[in-house]
């Protein structure tokens, strides 16, 4: 997970949201194109953007029927997300 401030949420690259999930760092870029409703970077810069990771996870629940038939993600990989995200 990526460095941040103390006071600031947790931040995430789109790296790290694929490696969470599951799915190529390709994939979390098709997403953020395709989408309209796909967080906003909360920092960062342009080339390495970083989103806030209860966003994301929130993001992710809403579209899970995206995620799961179109990219395969297994259950073991989701709940490991799930299960990362809910200790911040």
């Amino acid at each position: 997970m990526t460095d941040t401030s103390a006071q600031g949420p947790p931040l995430v690259t789109g790296s790290e949201i694929a490696r969470l999930v599951g799915v190529t760092r390709a994939a979390v870029s098709n997403w953020r194109r395709r989408y309209d409703d796909f967080p906003t970077p909360a920092g960062g810069g342009v080339n390495s953007p970083l989103f806030d990771l209860a966003e994301v996870q929130a993001w992710l629940g809403r579209q899970r029927n995206v995620t799961r038939p179109h990219f395969a993600v297994g259950r073991a990989e989701w709940s490991r997300f799930v299960g990362f995200a809910a200790l911040f």
